[in-house]
């Protein structure tokens, strides 16, 4: 390409592009540059590319500069700062010696995109909890618990340490909301999840499986702390509401099904309040 072709190329280029020597200092720089910038050609000539580097990245600069001094070639994204002292995300290929001792650069503005990216990581990841949460009392639904269950098994496995469940209802919801109204019930399901939750441990899962139904997780539960974590739970109940609930300890070996199955046939015979015979192991 003759001098002339390269240097309408650069005039009218639509990217910026800026042209450095060896000490890193700005030589030369086109229209879009100096718009991009906002600084007169004259202007940005006067300042080095670390110039326009975040503060956090200028102690690494001289080492990069030697780096693609030495590669001849480099292309990425970074982030810089703009004197009006924005930061804005760049993409950038950077070629070695164009003519000697001269270094161009080429830059594109994908701040926006950056911006965009993110914005549809965080909804993504909003709409994921969102699937896993039950949107009333804000715990963690059946497909979280189904999941956390699964992999609490897994690592008990490997510790040895059985983690305890219990299946929850409350008594005579149905009544409630018959008499008094669903929003009354929802009231009390979403008293209940908060107060519930402030008496558990952080590694406790307690999760909403639909209408009054709830599951406790309690890993690493010595035997008979599960009672002593029901009695809590009772203790805080909102206006005279009570429960039942059905408890069972992983045996070991038995897949999770299994497991809930257990709890379930335990919640069962509480409500009819029929005595369970079942080891502490929870085998039948």
């Amino acid at each position: 390409m003759s001098d002339d072709g390269f240097q309408a190329i650069f005039e009218y280029s639509l990217d910026p592009m800026l042209v450095a020597a060896d000490d890193a200092r700005y030589v030369d720089a086109n229209p879009a540059a100096c718009e991009f910038f906002g600084l007169s050609r004259a202007e940005l000539c006067a300042r080095r590319v670390a110039d326009f580097a975040p503060p956090e990245a200028k102690a690494q600069f001289d080492a990069v500069w030697k780096l693609f001094l030495r590669a001849g070639q480099q292309r990425g994204e970074y982030q810089l700062q703009l004197p009006d002292g924005r930061i804005r995300d760049i993409e950038f290929s950077a070629t070695a010696n164009i003519l000697p001792g001269r270094h161009l650069s080429i830059i594109r503005d994908v701040s926006e995109r950056k911006t965009l990216e993110a914005e549809r990581e965080r909804l993504i990841a909003k709409v994921q909890e969102l699937a896993r949460t039950d949107p009333l009392t804000e715990l963690p639904n059946r497909r979280f618990w189904t999941e956390r269950v699964a992999d609490e098994l897994q690592r008990a496995k490997r510790s040895n340490q059985p983690p305890t469940i219990a299946i929850i209802d409350l008594d005579d919801f149905k009544t409630l909301n018959d008499t008094h109204g669903h929003a009354a019930g929802d009231r009390v399901l979403k008293l209940v999840a908060t107060r519930w939750r402030s008496e558990l441990r952080e590694i406790d899962v307690l999760a909403r499986l639909g209408g009054d139904e709830f599951c406790l997780l309690l890993p690493c539960c010595p035997t008979g702390e599960e009672h002593r974590v029901l009695h809590r739970l009772r203790a805080v109940m909102p206006d005279g509401q009570t429960f039942s609930a059905g408890v069972a300890r992983w045996d070991g070996e038995e897949q999770a099904e299994r497991l809930l199955e257990r709890a379930d046939d335990a919640l069962y015979r509480e409500k009819k309040r029929e005595p369970l015979n079942e080891p502490q192991t929870g085998g039948r």
